[in-house]
């Protein structure tokens, strides 16, 4: 629940760096990722360390920490324990950082959406299906003598993956443009259908997708382009959407 509240913070011009910085010290783990990247050799122009997350949080500023938060704050949720399918957890969290990505590279280009909350609304699908994954799970130890069948997982992720998206979307309070872009893709509305928050989070998640397979040399890559431009993507944005979802290290 810390992540709305840094969303709350960092879209209000009147928060303090103070009130940021109380916030971020809520998770350790965060507050290390952001003194981690105020070092990195992007942000820092001083040959000494910033060890103070003060100083920190005024080295990356608010595009700085908005592009930080959501992949900092929701990577460890993408951990499962080992099991059955135990790839799942780390090619879902590949997919979702090319999702997310692609979103925001899509909102970017077009200046159609805030590509800050197309880059979270990407995280939340590949999220979605790490919920029904363990929710799935569960009911599976409840009946230990049946074998977990991949078939299973597959059908509750494509009939309520978006559907719970959406759901924790809703949760996490956030806007009415950011809901009705997830219900969008809950009701498979076409992508020239949807509004401009909805299309990048189309295009990020297909883009996403296609990324995945074309690295592991499964789907060619004029099949991937051809497909995105055929669903409405134009091609020039499609070549810049593109760049953004392979540019994630792939999972091996």
């Amino acid at each position: 629940m810390l992540l709305p509240k840094l969303m709350q913070a960092l879209n209000d011009d009147a928060t303090s760096r103070a009130s940021l910085v109380k916030l971020i010290l809520g998770d350790p783990a965060l507050a290390g990722s952001v003194l981690q990247r105020a070092n990195s050799a992007f942000y820092r122009v001083s040959p000494q360390p910033i060890d103070s997350l003060d100083a920190a949080v005024q080295m990356l500023g608010t595009e700085g920490l908005r592009g930080l938060m959501a992949t900092a704050i929701l990577q460890p949720v993408f951990r499962l324990p080992k099991g059955y399918f135990e790839r799942f957890a780390a090619i879902t969290w590949e997919q979702a950082q090319r999702c997310a990505g692609a979103a925001e590279a899509y909102a970017r280009a077009t200046g159609s959406a805030d590509p800050f909350i197309a880059q979270l609304l990407g995280l939340l699908a590949s999220l979605a299906r790490i919920v029904l994954f363990r929710l799935t799970m569960e009911t599976y130890r409840e009946m230990p003598d049946v074998l977990p069948r991949a078939e299973v997982f597959i059908r509750a992720m494509q009939s309520q993956g978006a559907s719970v998206a959406r759901l924790v979307a809703s949760t996490w309070e956030l806007s009415d443009p950011s809901i009705a872009a997830l219900a969008e893709q809950a009701d498979q509305l076409p992508p020239a259908q949807m509004s401009p928050l909805g299309r990048a989070v189309y295009f990020g998640e297909l883009s996403a997708a296609l990324a995945v397979l074309v690295v592991r040399k499964t789907y060619s890559l004029d099949g991937a382009h051809e497909m995105l431009v055929g669903q409405g993507l134009p091609r020039t944005t499609m070549h810049t959407v593109w760049r953004a979802a392979t540019a994630v290290r792939q999972d091996r």
